[in-house]
């Protein structure tokens, strides 16, 4: 996680699962409406981990983690 800012999106994969496992459980179908909260989650998480890294660049940064795209706090990080 510390090396590439891959980690929100290998993150966002099994971020996303539990709303979809959620689904099947309950109507015991793997159908199209479970695909679909599972993409709903998936990338929902982007800009929600996107934000909270660019408030909390400094503190991630001190632990070694590269949360942002461009791993940088500036204006070209917020046009990505």
């Amino acid at each position: 996680k510390s090396v590439t800012p891959l980690t929100v999106f290998v993150g966002a994969i099994p971020g996303a699962i539990p709303f979809m496992l959620g689904w099947v459980a309950a109507t015991n179908q793997f159908g199209i409406e479970a695909g679909f909260l599972f993409m709903i989650q998936f990338f929902w998480q982007f800009p929600h981990f996107w934000a909270i890294g660019w408030l909390q660049f400094e503190e991630y940064k001190k632990a070694g983690f590269n949360m942002l795209p461009m791993n940088t706090k500036d204006k070209g990080a917020v046009k990505q």
